[in-house]
């Protein structure tokens, strides 16, 4: 087991006891390079993104090279939220603490882990959509309001969420839906090592033309044009069931086949 798979039962340096580690989805995309922890402090609950360098020190990885990557993207998904909470975005899945700690019986290296606290949510689209017996349409109109005003907030600081999809759409009681897990994200000015990649998010959900290789130069288009598509997606998702993508993706096959 890794470092990062083995925080349960820690306190961390806040004051946050790790309670439970969560297991990934069967069908779940996304978290490789994460584990999920359920965390409490006093009367609150939260939930921890621990970030996992372990592949870093696999037998022939590039050890300095691939760390850098993994260090950057740490930094990269806390500076976005930390921005967001600077500019009080109301419909972003926003960090409340973020930090590192020591595994015991671990190196200084392969055993610091780094992480973030978010509040935890009462579950996503797709859990939700799961739970019910036919969907609602209200229901479904609340939750793209809330994801259009989440896109609005972040685009007008030229942040692009590059990874909407029903996992990343959460749900609270209190505060409605809101967008989460911005490590796929990408800020005008400020370079990230998924900047070259056609597509930083899940390829299951992705525009089309790139999937096609296809790639717009100006940020506007290429990287907030993506997040409208995915905003699309979310809309048939809700309202079918269908992930207009995929859908795309198999008439293609069967055309060709």
């Amino acid at each position: 087991m890794t470092a990062a798979e083995k925080l349960e039962g820690m306190t961390l340096s806040g004051g946050w006891k790790v309670t439970k580690h969560l297991a990934r989805r069967p069908n779940g995309s996304g978290g490789m390079f994460s584990h999920s922890y359920e965390v409490e402090k006093s009367d609150k609950r939260g939930f921890l993104k621990a970030f996992d360098f372990t592949d870093a020190f696999e037998p022939g990885a590039e050890t300095i090279e691939l760390l850098q990557i993994l260090i950057s993207a740490y930094h990269h998904e806390r500076e976005i939220l930390a921005h967001c909470r600077e500019r009080r975005l109301s419909n972003v899945v926003l960090a409340i603490e973020h930090g590192n700690v020591d595994v015991p019986g671990y190196s200084q290296m392969e055993g610091r882990v780094y992480y973030l606290i978010f509040e935890m949510a009462d579950g996503d689209v797709r859990c939700q959509m799961n739970t019910n017996l036919r969907l609602d349409n209200v229901w479904c109109m609340h939750v793209l309001k809330s994801v259009c005003l989440g896109l609005w907030q972040i685009h007008k600081e030229m942040i692009a969420h590059q990874d909407i999809k029903p996992s990343n759409i959460l749900l609270y009681t209190k505060a409605g839906s809101k967008i989460a897990d911005f490590g796929r994200s990408a800020r005008k000015g400020h370079p990230v090592w998924h900047d070259d990649r056609k597509f930083a998010g899940d390829r299951s959900y992705a525009p089309p033309e790139l999937l096609y290789g296809y790639t717009h130069a100006d940020f506007v288009p290429r990287r907030m044009g993506c997040d409208l598509y995915m905003l699309g997606n979310l809309a048939a998702f809700l309202f079918t069931g269908v992930n207009v993508t995929a859908e795309i993706c198999a008439a293609e096959s069967a055309i060709s086949a």
